[in-house]
């Protein structure tokens, strides 16, 4: 990280109910009807699975985002208090409009087909950001996604900016048209997968040579930091050292049974900001992560599969003063 060095994290971002179904085997076919091996009911969205993994870790953690008054926005905000987040700066749609969902589709290798309804979610609105305004500029590390409306997302990279706080934009679901030089460059840290990479930059993302040139070429288009997570291959981390990008390849360990993915990608920057949050190298900090989300694939579901702090060897759970 750069300059100060404080504790606090602030995610701006989605919270959805997690709907899933877990398949015997493959996904069906269109206009085909399979039989669901179980299904299950989670807390979700980008930005809610990145705060509980972060405040997992021992990072005080605010969530400022937006849910219906409704069943599923009043467990939102209990599951989000029991994990220790802050929904201080949370909002509640005022118009009727419902909590977001997401209905998820497990294989048996355990990939995942996700469909995204926004609700709520697509409400927060800049104005609900500014009132965070006074968390933000107390954070260390500030995470958003591309599941609230993008002016609410622009908003707090804004703020971050302006208050010298590290940023990481999670660009996911990535727009089809891409993002903006300004949106771009406003982020501190900006975390694709490969698939995500491809889309923004319109370039092929599949070998790591592709993966390599599409993140400079990112990098090119306003990104000060690109770091790609690669799944079961670790993550490719670009930054510039002496006017030059540097590329650093960091390994995942080796993961005996893959249960379900899903989530995976949050759990890796939720704790990536925790660790960055406590002080830590952002290479190391690169490094754990990838060690808790590997932890993650190894169980069903999103927030339920991330470990706590207790949970881990020490050499994971240390963050410093924390």
């Amino acid at each position: 990280m750069d300059s100060k060095i404080q504790k606090s994290i602030v995610c701006v971002g989605s919270l959805n109910v997690d709907l899933f179904c877990y398949l015997h085997d493959k996904f069906p076919e269109p206009g085909r009807t399979l039989q669901g091996s179980h299904s299950a009911t989670c807390c979700g969205g980008k930005g809610g699975n990145q705060a509980v993994m972060a405040a997992r870790l021992g990072a005080p953690t605010s969530m400022v985002g937006m849910v219906g008054r409704d069943v599923f926005g009043n467990t939102l905000r209990e599951a989000l208090i029991h994990d220790g987040v802050s929904i201080k700066p949370l909002r509640e749609a005022a118009d009727g409009t419902s909590t977001g969902t997401a209905q998820i589709l497990v294989n048996g290798r355990g990939e995942n087909m996700i469909i995204i309804t926004a609700g709520a979610n697509g409400k927060l609105t800049p104005t609900d950001v500014q009132a965070a305004e006074s968390d933000i500029a107390a954070a260390a590390v500030v995470m958003v996604q591309l599941e609230v409306p993008l002016e609410a997302t622009r908003e707090a990279l804004r703020l971050a900016r302006a208050h010298e706080v590290f940023s990481i934009l999670n660009p996911a679901p990535a727009p089809r048209g891409g993002l903006d030089q300004e949106l771009l460059s406003l982020a501190s840290l900006v975390c694709p997968n490969e698939t995500e990479l491809a889309v923004l930059t319109q370039k092929p993302a599949k070998t790591l040579s592709e993966i390599e040139a599409a993140a400079h070429r990112l990098r090119g288009m306003g990104a000060a930091r690109v770091l790609v997570t690669l799944g079961e291959r670790g993550t490719l981390l670009v930054t510039e050292k002496d006017g030059e990008d540097h590329v650093l390849l960091t390994p995942s360990p080796k993961v005996e049974m893959v249960v379900d993915t899903s989530g995976a990608g949050d759990c890796f920057i939720g704790s990536l900001a925790a660790y960055l949050s406590s002080g830590m190298a952002l290479p190391q900090a690169v490094s754990n992560a990838c060690e808790l989300a590997s932890i993650s694939v190894g169980k069903a579901g999103t927030q339920i599969s991330y470990p706590y702090k207790h949970e881990l060897p020490e050499r994971l759970q240390l963050l410093h003063g924390l």
